[in-house]
């Protein structure tokens, strides 16, 4: 019973906890390039935009994120533990560190992972919100999807941010600075974007938009019998 248990102990230790921790070091960049590979196949707009969302997302916090080590260069982590992103020796290192994590993929301030989950999870609720009116004209069903929606967005951010405090790459501070910088660029990216392309463009649902034809100025048109 006891060499069991250790035989569990051990494939959980050496096998289960080291692919969860990799699979959450690399989640922005497969992000990043899942979201680009889904547009492609699908050809879906939303997709397309969302990927150009994510890439606005990174530069604004490679752009905070200079302007803090320049500031404070104290506050860049440097634990291999704390590593973001696919590691040096990866065949996409290069284009990773490129477009998304500066070189080595270091741990910063603010934190990417947790700055990126939350743009695009503001993105995404926002977008979501947006749409009340024609999830409510659905029915229940379909507008108990952005509290299901919000409910899930905390539970799977806070675990990473469990996990990263665990191994000591985020602390109080960090946090507060990295969800504000990502809820503040998801807010100004969709605004951008519903503005620029239309509110087609964050339509992930593929909802029948609702138009207010008299506040357009445009007839309505009644079939006759």
């Amino acid at each position: 019973m006891d060499d069991t248990f250790k035989q569990i102990t051990a494939i959980v230790k050496e096998t289960i906890i080291p692919v969860i921790g990799e699979s959450a070091r690399i989640a922005p960049d497969a992000l990043l390039y899942g979201t680009g590979i889904l547009s492609f196949l699908t050809q879906s707009y939303p997709l397309a935009v969302l990927l150009l969302a994510i890439l606005e997302m990174t530069l604004g916090f490679r752009i905070i994120t200079t302007i803090i080590k320049a500031i404070r260069p104290d506050l860049v982590a440097t634990m291999p533990s704390c590593r973001q992103g696919f590691p040096e020796t990866g065949s996409l290192a290069a284009l990773a560190g490129a477009t998304v994590f500066g070189a080595g993929g270091a741990a910063s301030v603010p934190h990417f992972t947790v700055s990126l989950l939350t743009g695009i999870a503001v993105y995404l609720i926002v977008s979501m919100w947006s749409k009340i009116d024609t999830l409510s004209a659905l029915g229940e069903s379909w507008e108990a999807r952005i509290p299901t929606s919000l409910s899930l967005t905390i539970v799977i951010l806070s675990t990473f941010i469990f996990g990263l405090f665990t191994y000591g790459c985020l602390t109080i501070g960090n946090l507060f600075i990295s969800l504000g910088a990502g809820a503040i660029l998801g807010g100004l990216s969709f605004l951008l974007h519903n503005t620029i392309f239309t509110p087609d463009a964050t339509n992930f649902h593929g909802l029948p938009l609702l138009l207010n034809k008299f506040s357009a100025g445009e007839p309505v048109y009644v079939c006759s019998k």
